[in-house]
């Protein structure tokens, strides 16, 4: 059985997210806020920033051409954190699976690890990059403590502290 993917950051510090914010207008504003231990969240894709660095989108191209990519910007004490997010398409063969999807705003499959911008440092900025479940209009994120094992299926985690 399919569940929704989730996406588990792996951090012992305090983690600040900038979400975007509701609004009327077409200009969406963003606000810090503290992420909390084991609390999910729910993050539109569509509402995060297209991602501006022409270096990693250039190297996504190459494999990825006709997908979009958005980001989500991270901070610690120690660094800032950008979590790029490749929005993955159905294909056309599973296309009905995923119309009866019950929950098919977080997509078909598991997010996948784009290795070739995977903690990556560029500019100060420290960058993972995901392939997003198909069809995903939504993000599953949770905190959780490096110490913490995972038993539940259909999970990506990102360890954000050094080893």
């Amino acid at each position: 059985m399919m569940n929704i993917a989730k996406l588990i950051l792996k951090s012992d510090e305090t983690l600040n997210i900038l979400l975007p914010q509701n609004s009327n207008c077409k200009n969406i504003n963003y606000q810090a806020q503290e992420l909390e231990l084991k609390k999910e969240i729910d993050i539109n894709l569509n509402d995060l920033k297209n991602c501006d660095n022409e270096k990693i989108i250039e190297t996504i191209k190459q494999t990825y051409q006709n997908n979009l990519v958005k980001e989500l910007d991270l901070s610690s004490q120690k660094e800032k954190i950008k979590i790029l997010f490749i929005l993955n398409e159905v294909p056309k063969f599973l296309k009905s699976i995923y119309k009866e999807c019950e929950f098919k705003e977080y997509g078909l499959a598991n997010y996948l690890e784009f290795d070739e911008i995977w903690d990556f440092y560029e500019n100060n900025v420290r960058y993972f990059t995901v392939l997003t479940s198909m069809g995903a209009n939504k993000i599953k994120l949770c905190l959780k403590n490096t110490q913490e094992i995972e038993d539940e299926i259909n999970i990506m985690e990102i360890n954000l502290d050094k080893e």
